[in-house]
């Protein structure tokens, strides 16, 4: 399965000061390690105002971003209104595939999600959009008396989570791949475990302290459901086989039961290096950014 998704500076000193003068260590000559932050956090600054704008990039996880994709329509979320029952912002449409949203926040940022949804079509209407048995997507859907039941959307249904939470404009656009509902079954073959439609799945991408795609961190959900297993990147797939991240820093858990979910992420060096919790839905991808946290 197709990804979702792609200094040292040295300090020299001349051979004859180093004769003269003895200098000691200085840590502060050194560049910060990819996880010092976690002992030693840095102070949040008060957000400088309301509103900030933040941008979203959606691709094809088949393709790439030159070509938009149609008649995506997205809902702003707070992160504990399960189903987006209660939007902050409600209807926004991408321009070129690029939605810009005037996000409030409060002195604590916002901490929510983007609710990402595609156009439907009948699950028979198309073999070759939908896979060989698109039907079966949707279990309630009688192929023989097609009804509002046997439609289904494009893409999968996505909730990308702003982690941490947003406190400032984002000096460049996040991108969010989607994936094609009919491949959303390749994952679970991934992970060597039968599809459910009524579960849902989880992509998270691990950062470090100086905000790179961290590799080997390892996965785990906090109350990890049985059978539920991480899948690691490797050369653009998404396998069973590895333990921990590739330079991409992405992980992911297929058939996880819908609800919240804490993530934590962890490394053979460090340990424990940051956490975040979400909240998945039946058939969805959920998105988010594990970011290193004390």
């Amino acid at each position: 399965m197709r990804a979702l998704i792609a200094p040292l500076l040295a300090l020299a000193l001349l051979p004859a000061c180093a004769e003269l003068v003895s200098f000691p260590d200085d840590p502060t000559l050194a560049e910060p390690g990819p996880w010092d932050c976690v002992a030693a956090p840095a102070a949040s600054a008060a957000p400088a105002s309301s509103t900030v704008t933040v941008r979203v990039q959606t691709c094809d996880s088949f393709g790439d971003c030159s070509v938009p994709i149609e008649g995506l329509s997205a809902e702003l979320c707070e992160k504990l209104d399960v189903g987006c029952s209660r939007p902050v912002l409600r209807g926004m449409t991408p321009v070129q595939g690029l939605f810009e949203i005037d996000v409030p926040i409060d002195e604590t940022g916002f901490d929510g999600y983007l609710k990402v949804t595609s156009p439907t079509e009948p699950c028979s209407a198309d073999g070759a959009e939908l896979g060989a048995s698109p039907c079966s997507l949707a279990p309630e859907c009688d192929p023989v008396a097609p009804d509002e039941r046997c439609q289904l959307p494009q893409y999968a249904p996505a909730l990308f989570f702003f982690t941490p939470p947003i406190r400032s404009e984002p000096a460049a656009p996040f991108v969010l791949s989607l994936m094609r509902l009919a491949a959303v079954p390749a994952l679970a073959q991934a992970a060597g475990a039968p599809f459910d439609a009524e579960l849902g799945n989880l992509v998270v991408t691990g950062v470090d302290c100086n905000g790179a795609r961290a590799a080997g961190i390892s996965y785990e959900l906090r109350q990890q459901p049985e059978g539920v297993t991480p899948l690691y990147m490797a050369n653009g797939i998404l396998t069973n086989s590895l333990a921990e991240t590739d330079a991409t820093g992405v992980g992911a858990f297929v058939g996880v039961p819908p609800g919240f979910v804490d993530v934590l992420g962890s490394t053979g060096d460090s340990g424990t290096v940051g956490g975040v919790g979400v909240q998945v839905s039946r058939l969805s991808i959920s998105y988010a950014t594990l970011a290193p946290t004390p």
